[in-house]
């Protein structure tokens, strides 16, 4: 009830409470049945994977409830991981998963340029862009089944196609997006996801796991970096 009254006010809540008390039901329930009302979308942002999928478990507990089959539909939500946990490329090479979000991004951008002109390039973009029906049926399953970002990674991985690209397309007909830290906090990421979104942040509901940890989180994240894998490329471009 207090969730329900701070969203119909338009303010800002801290809840705490012990572990297993059901912090995360009442967050997903409260907001979703005002999303519905209102014709808002849920970004729930959590720090690991574990509690991202937890995330996803609950609210096919809660759409397991209910008996309306059109409202039973509307509740459908997506979970969204990094680059280093989607791309399938980066799932079987270490040193690719250790890049950084702007150097996958860069790996990325010149794999499906390569694939859109010719065979080469990323395998799981070009079937993501041309094989319609296999996509189709991915949605279809996601739809019905609403699997936790692995058991949607596997699916793609199995079918050859890209995760990360579909996902992008999916996050579009939720109602709820479990995202890391990164997508809010970081302003390139954050605005790359309101342009998936389609939805401006007037239009969002914004829940944040485990709040108490923003503030190392928040002071990683703006400390500089240099991967192994940034140093090996520039001994390659060197040499070249």
């Amino acid at each position: 009830q207090t969730i329900q009254g701070v969203l119909n006010e338009g303010n800002h809540l801290i809840l705490e409470s012990g572990t297993g008390s059901g912090k995360t039901i009442c967050a997903i329930s409260s907001t979703m049945s005002y999303a519905l009302e209102h014709d808002k979308k849920i970004v729930y942002i959590t720090r690991t994977n574990a509690q991202q999928r937890q995330v996803i478990v609950e609210l096919r507990s809660i759409r397991e409830k209910i008996n309306n089959k059109t409202k039973r539909e509307q509740i459908f939500g997506v979970g969204i991981q990094g680059r280093s946990h989607m791309c399938l490329h980066a799932k079987n090479d270490e040193d690719l998963q250790k890049g950084t979000s702007e150097e996958l991004s860069k790996f990325c951008a010149n794999e499906k340029k390569k694939a859109r002109s010719s065979k080469k390039g990323c395998i799981y973009y070009r079937h993501f862009v041309e094989d319609k029906d296999k996509v189709q049926q991915i949605k279809e399953w996601v739809t019905t089944e609403l699997p936790t970002a692995e058991e949607f990674i596997n699916r793609c991985e199995q079918q050859v196609i890209c995760p990360y690209e579909l996902n992008k397309t999916l996050v579009r007909e939720a109602r709820l997006v479990v995202v890391p830290y990164i997508y809010v906090f970081n302003d390139t990421i954050r605005n790359m996801l309101w342009d998936w979104l389609g939805r401006s942040e007037e239009e969002m509901i914004l829940i944040v796991d485990e709040a108490h940890n923003l503030p190392d989180y928040i002071r990683d994240l703006y400390s500089l970096q240099l991967s192994y894998w940034m140093v090996k490329n520039c001994g390659i471009e060197a040499k070249k």
